[in-house]
């Protein structure tokens, strides 16, 4: 079986593309918020922040419709399901805290929530990194 670091899910939305990474490696304990940053954002176009939360968090103006159906979230691959998604963003009131995305019951929704920097993440967490625009 393959280690938790070597999970590499690519997957495009519109015209931007990403890869959702795993930070461990075979048989190695959780670690913290901070590390798994340290090990995932040095590729690529790095993990994602702020502006890109907001386009996955925004309508497909592609899509006709009103409500949910028409969230760029909900274009997130169904391989991903099993995951939370980290995104390298700090809520403004207090920076310990980062950014994920949250699918509990592996059905279609997503949502948003934040968690303590200092937390155990184990390898039920993804990191979504920005492809960088190079070919």
């Amino acid at each position: 079986m393959p280690a938790h670091a070597d999970i590499r899910i690519k997957f495009e939305i519109d015209d931007r593309k990403y890869e959702a990474v795993g930070f461990l490696q075979e048989g190695e304990a959780p670690v913290s918020g901070r590390e798994m940053m340290r090990r995932t954002d040095t590729e690529n176009g790095g993990v994602i922040g702020d502006i890109d939360e907001g386009f996955l968090l925004d309508k497909d103006a592609t899509i006709n419709k009103n409500g949910p159906d028409a969230l760029r979230i909900y274009q997130i691959p169904v391989g991903l399901r099993p995951y939370f998604l980290v995104i390298n963003r700090r809520l403004p009131t207090n920076s310990q805290f980062i950014s994920l995305l949250d699918n509990p019951y592996g059905m279609r929704w997503w949502s948003q929530r934040a968690c303590w920097m200092s937390c155990p993440f184990t390898a039920s967490y993804l990191v979504v990194r920005r492809l960088s625009l190079q070919p």
